[in-house]
């Protein structure tokens, strides 16, 4: 397997071995602002927030970007939709990062890849 440097530290056997590289074509996340920076993407590792005990996900999940192929599904997350009042709409490039995941995908970036620069809308979700 070809060895890929990542935009963020991630542990070891991540991102999976099944994990694609091709494109990703309308996919969402839940965002805090308008004009969404690099920051918005970060994973929870990255951020260095503690994973609860309930919060049910492998390290390598956690330390992924998550991304939804429905808007409804990101909706029906309480917390997440108050903390963020924004819908980002994204196509990812292809040999732009590895994902996996065909409702919720956990996508790693390629180091040297803004996921910010894939961002093609934004509007307010009204929940």
């Amino acid at each position: 397997m070809v060895a890929y440097n990542y935009g963020e530290d991630l542990p070891t056997q991540c991102p999976p071995d099944d994990a694609g590289d091709g494109s990703l074509s309308d996919v969402y996340r839940l965002v805090p602002t308008p004009q969404p920076a690099e920051i918005c993407f970060a994973s929870k590792a990255a951020l260095h927030e503690v994973r609860p005990t309930t919060y049910k996900c492998t390290d390598c999940e956690w330390a992924s970007c998550s991304l939804n192929f429905s808007v409804e599904a990101l909706l029906k997350i309480r917390g997440l939709r108050k903390r963020n009042k924004f819908v980002a709409k994204l196509d990812i490039p292809e040999k732009s990062g590895r994902h996996i995941g065909e409702d919720h995908v956990h996508f790693w970036k390629y180091q040297g890849f803004e996921i910010s620069s894939a961002v093609t809308d934004v509007w307010e979700h009204g929940q």
